[in-house]
């Protein structure tokens, strides 16, 4: 058994270059929560910080000080200028400790990870699913003459990066190699009672994942589950469900892959178990506007359905092509007015593309104006040029970006502004777009 003692850190960025508004909401710390729970399983100790709880960047670093643990592990997603917040707190635990392991997970390492370890200098990042990787890591004590065999990583050796062979994907059912972290260690009890009495005072749902991997290859998105999709079985959805419901009350969940649904049998039998044991709980799912399993929507209502997240993106084909989302729009706007009429539909926009015009635009207004969607479920967003993504190259490409490195290690990443506008229309014009289109929602029943 590993000899190390190990520190599993959450943070919340802090830095003033960062934006906190950004990631203001408390999620599950999801992925991070996946590899302690393999710890547990492996009956690995560990330490857990937090400080979208309680607590600073500066005070996590006190704790360090005091504690020093061998190996400190993070998961990090690209954006909110996360290189120069990552670089700042791993340059803070050298200081203290030279000898320490810094190990970074998460979607941020599948997205030019060669900048990531010259930039940020981890000791060891993990690409892609990291349960057996993590295990491994492990066994072999985190120490670097053992990396060399061990798929999906990646570190630097005499001041180059290192890329190791990718890891093979865990195959259906999951649960077998995987979980939904139920976070029943003491360790998470401050963090895990901070989100439970956030999620019923905005009464927002328990976050589960049902599958892997996409269906889609759109321009504007950087995979980290590539295909195929590989689900969890619906017993053990179930399960789970029915475990958070009564260890820890609540019974509406929020799930938080777009492909649940794709695998007809398994969503099928998930509907079969809701039905025989008379489950009353609340769930909402995210898919493709060709996805949505119309045929099974009364039954899906019926138990417990209420919400349906569709990136619509954009209600203009032109637009649709540039983002290779591959559908027909025209096929399937009944459907999404059907979708909002049942008070089921969660619709998301992006604007911002280089095919942009005002034509697009008109045709997102009058698409709102004839589904009926509400302020409250709409959202419209500008397109952000995330790197590693199709368009991200193709700015490289025209010049349009200059520096992969500069741009990677600045990005922010919120939908909410114009970081680089790439369309033929003004940034006023954008502003106003958006503005546009909400004005065009109806107003909540609510008020």
């Amino acid at each position: 058994m590993i000899d190390k003692k190990l520190l599993f850190c959450n943070l919340k960025y802090d830095l003033p270059e960062c934006n906190q508004e950004v990631y203001e909401k408390m999620f599950l710390v999801y992925g991070l929560g996946i590899i302690q729970e393999i710890a547990s399983r492996k009956g690995i100790s560990y330490d857990y910080y937090d400080t979208y709880t309680s607590g600073s960047t500066n005070t996590f670093i006190d704790y360090y000080r005091e504690n020093r643990q061998d190996v400190v592990l993070f998961s990090a997603i690209s954006g909110n200028r996360s290189y120069q917040f990552l670089r700042y707190v791993f340059d803070q635990i050298r200081s203290v400790n030279p000898d320490a392991t810094i190990v970074l997970g998460g979607t941020i390492t599948s997205v030019y990870p060669e900048i990531l370890l010259e930039e940020v200098k981890p000791d060891i990042i993990v690409i892609g699913e990291g349960e057996e990787t993590f295990w491994e890591l492990c066994q072999a004590g985190f120490s670097r003459e053992k990396l060399s065999g061990i798929e999906g990583i990646g570190y630097t050796k005499n001041a180059s990066p290192v890329i190791n062979k990718p890891r093979r994907l865990l195959k259906s059912p999951l649960e077998k190699g995987s979980c939904n972290p139920l976070f029943d260690n003491e360790t998470f009890t401050p963090f895990l009672n901070a989100y439970l009495k956030q999620q019923r005072s905005q009464n927002r749902g328990w976050e589960i994942a049902g599958s892997r991997g996409c269906v889609g290859n759109c321009t504007f998105c950087k995979r980290v589950f590539d295909k195929p999709i590989r689900y969890f079985s619906a017993e053990y959805i179930i399960d789970i469900m029915t475990h958070v419901k009564k260890v820890y009350g609540i019974d509406r969940f929020n799930f938080l892959d777009e492909n649940f649904v794709v695998n007809r049998r398994n969503f099928k039998k998930f509907l079969n178990l809701l039905e025989e044991k008379e489950m009353d709980v609340k769930w909402r799912i995210r898919t493709r506007v060709d996805h949505i399993p119309f045929d099974l929507l009364d039954r899906m209502q019926k138990n417990g359905l209420y919400s349906v997240v569709v990136g619509v993106e954009s209600a203009n084909q032109d637009v649709l092509k540039y983002y290779n989302k591959q559908v027909d729009f025209s096929k399937h706007k009944g459907n999404l007015r059907e979708l909002a009429r049942r008070g089921l539909l969660f619709a998301s926009f992006i604007i911002g593309a280089p095919v942009e015009s005002e034509k697009s635009i008109r045709d997102n207004v009058e698409f709102i104006e004839y589904a009926g969607l509400t302020r409250k479920n709409t959202v419209v967003g500008y397109l952000s040029v995330i790197p590693g993504t199709a368009i991200f190259e193709e700015c490289l490409k025209k010049g349009i970006i200059k520096s992969k490195r500069r741009y990677v290690t600045e990005y922010m990443g919120d939908f909410k502004s114009i970081e680089l506008n790439i369309s033929p229309l003004s940034d006023e014009r954008l502003k106003k777009a958006r503005d546009e289109m909400l004005d065009a929602t109806k107003a909540d029943s609510n008020g």
